[in-house]
C-alpha cells in the first residue's frame, strides 16, 4: 500500500522540495520505487505481491475499490510498470487505502498468510472535516480491523522522524510494534528487506502426499538437507507439506 501524496516529491532527509530547486535532493518517490522494483524482483519467487496506491490518480483524497495490481505469482511486471508511469500528487487518505487492501484480502482465497505493508511520508488526512484535516485515529481503526482480519500491517516511514511520530501506533495497532524509519534510499532498501524476510514461508506445499514419507530427498539450492527438526526440513502436516526449519 503505497503512498504517492504530493510531499512524495520532498526529500527522504528533509522536508525540501526536490522540485523546487533544493540541491543534493533524493526524493522520495524514486527512492521508494527502486526499492520496490528491487524488493519485489528477489522475492517474487517466494512472496507473491499485489499493489494498491493512495490516493487514486485523479481526486486528491479519492481511494478506489480494489487494488490497481492484484496479488499472484506474475504480477511483479505490472507492479513495476504501474509505478514507473505514476507521479506524485494528491492528498494523504491513508485510512481509506487499508480499509480497501483489507477488503481486497478478504476475497483472495488462496492458503498463503496475508500481511499489508503500508509505506507512507508522515500524517494522514482526508478526514470527514475535509481533504487537509488530520486523520490519525480514523487511521488506526482500519489497521486494527486488519489485524483482526488476520493481516498483520508492516509500516516504513519516509522523511524527517518528527513527522512520522504518529507511524508508531499504527505499527502497534498493526500487530508489528514498531515501524520502520527511512531517511535514505539504503534505509528504505533495508526496510523492504527485513519485512520480506519476516513474512516469507518456510513451508512448501506438496501437489500430493509422497508414495513412500521415508524415502524423501529435500535439497536446497541443489544441496542436499537433512530431515532435522531443529536445523533441517521435516514433513508437516497430512504429510502434503515440507517444513524447514532452523537456519535452514
Amino acid at each position: 500500500v503505497l503512498d504517492r501524496s504530493g510531499s512524495m516529491d520532498y526529500s527522504t532527509a528533509s522536508d525540501k522540495n526536490c522540485n523546487a530547486g533544493a540541491t543534493n535532493c533524493t526524493a522520495r518517490w524514486p527512492a521508494l520505487t527502486s526499492a520496490v522494483n528491487a524488493t519485489i524482483s528477489s522475492t517474487s519467487s517466494s512472496i507473491s505481491w499485489g499493489l494498491k496506491l493512495f490516493s487514486s490518480t485523479g481526486d486528491a483524497c479519492g481511494v478506489t475499490s480494489g487494488v490497481e495490481v492484484q496479488i499472484g505469482t506474475t504480477s511483479v511486471a505490472a507492479i513495476q510498470a504501474k509505478i514507473t508511469s505514476t507521479q506524485p500528487g494528491g492528498n494523504t487518505p491513508t485510512a481509506q487505502a487499508i480499509a480497501a487492501a483489507t477488503s481486497y484480502l478478504t476475497t483472495v482465497k488462496d492458503q498463503n498468510t496475508k500481511y499489508i505493508l503500508l509505506a507512507t511520508d508522515g500524517e494522514p488526512n482526508c478526514a470527514s472535516g475535509g481533504n487537509a484535516t488530520p486523520n490519525v485515529q480514523g487511521t488506526v481503526d482500519p489497521i486494527t480491523a486488519a489485524k483482526a482480519a488476520g493481516f498483520l500491517v508492516y509500516v516504513i516511514g519516509m522523511g524527517p522522524q518528527a513527522a512520522l511520530t504518529n507511524l508508531q501506533s499504527f505499527a502497534a495497532a498493526g500487530g508489528t510494534t514498531n515501524y520502520f524509519p527511512a531517511t535514505s534510499p539504503q534505509a528504505l532498501t533495508d526496510a523492504f528487506a527485513s519485512i520480506s524476510k519476516a513474512v516469507t514461508t518456510c513451508t512448501f506445499n506438496l501437489s500430493s502426499t509422497p508414495p513412500d514419507v521415508n524415502n524423501i530427498a529435500v535439497y536446497l539450492d541443489k544441496n542436499l538437507v537433512a530431515k532435522d527438526g531443529a536445523n533441517g526440513w521435516t514433513l508437516g502436516a497430512n504429510s502434503l507439506t515440507i517444513v524447514l526449519n532452523g537456519s535452514t
